[in-house]
């Protein structure tokens, strides 16, 4: 926005600033009207009024604002007759501070920070809306911290799985950092996870660039990728949507998975431990559909069909492969 155009805006959002307080029915209807034509309009009120907020113990007089003005004695006599000062006199005051500061007050306000941060425990889902717009779904035992202002959205991915649904703001990109991996997308479904020294990145719909320290990538829907230690893992492509999603909704699906991460995910949701007791059984490759929580259920499917041995102690369930000595 060309600067003159952007003072002109100061001054119309001030003369609305200083009637405020009128109350009457068609001045509330036109203030109305005049902030839903432009989005601009309701961030130049707002940066008015933090202006006042601000600096109002240090805007300057009428006098100094005027200086050798045109018409300014009259204007100057009337402002002395008639103290304190008029709200139409502060408005101006507050384009006069934002202009003297280059339009400082935007820089100020749009460099305002909101943090939050997330977490969820064993078996705990949770969707919560950011002030951009976009949402996060958080899977159990997940941690997410946030960190939005006026020119970044910048998220930190500590543990678990976390789906973004980012709401579109070309002029601030929304990055994901995930261990040593980072993943930047405008206007995008996906979700990421982090579990043990592995980043996994899998795309619904739009478009992200995924990064780490040796690699640097743009998904498609559908593209599904593994980062570890700085280098790239895995990337699968036309990988199922709704499958993957599935634990929203208390549901666990491992297509050809190995029995070590499945067992992790099913332990996000359960009391009841999974516990590998070989190394033979955890690189077994689970496929099925689970309900998250029914880890009883899982076990008996790892004994009927994958012909497993599984002892309990306590609430602990150790897995063994067929031909162990203690299976």
């Amino acid at each position: 926005m060309a600067q003159s155009d952007r003072d002109a805006l100061y001054e119309e959002a001030a003369l609305w600033w200083s009637r405020r307080h009128e109350a009457g029915p068609e001045v509330r209807g036109a203030f109305a009207q005049w902030l839903a034509a432009d989005p601009l309009h309701a961030e130049a009120f707002d940066a008015i009024e933090r202006a006042w907020e601000a600096f109002g113990d240090a805007l300057p007089d009428a006098d100094e604002i005027l200086g050798d003005a045109a018409g300014a004695p009259s204007v100057l006599a009337a402002r002395r007759a008639s103290r304190p000062v008029s709200r139409r006199w502060f408005g101006a005051a507050l384009v006069g501070t934002a202009a003297a500061t280059g339009a400082g007050v935007f820089v100020w306000q749009k460099s305002r920070t909101e943090t939050y941060e997330f977490t969820t425990g064993m078996g705990e889902r949770r969707r919560e809306t950011l002030a951009d717009g976009s949402s996060v779904d958080l899977d159990a035992n997940s941690h997410l911290r946030v960190e939005l202002n006026g020119w970044t959205r910048k998220l930190d991915l500590v543990k678990g799985r976390v789906l973004f649904d980012v709401a579109k703001d070309a002029d601030r990109p929304f990055v994901v950092t995930a261990a040593t991996e980072t993943v930047t997308a405008l206007g995008t479904l996906f979700w990421v996870e982090v579990r043990n020294a592995e980043t996994t990145v899998s795309l619904i719909r739009g478009r992200v660039r995924a990064e780490t320290a040796g690699d640097s990538l743009e998904l498609a829907p559908g593209d599904l990728v593994a980062f570890g230690g700085g280098r790239r893992l895995r990337l699968a492509h036309g990988i199922d949507a709704t499958g993957t999603q599935a634990w929203r909704t208390g549901r666990l699906v491992f297509d050809n998975e190995p029995l070590a991460r499945v067992a992790e995910r099913m332990n996000d949701y359960s009391a009841d431990k999974i516990i590998l007791g070989d190394a033979k059984a955890g690189s077994i490759r689970i496929s099925g559909s689970f309900l998250a929580g029914q880890t009883q259920a899982f076990i008996d499917a790892l004994e009927t069909y994958y012909g497993l041995s599984v002892s309990r102690s306590g609430q602990g369930l150790t897995v063994r492969s067929k031909g162990h000595p203690q299976a």
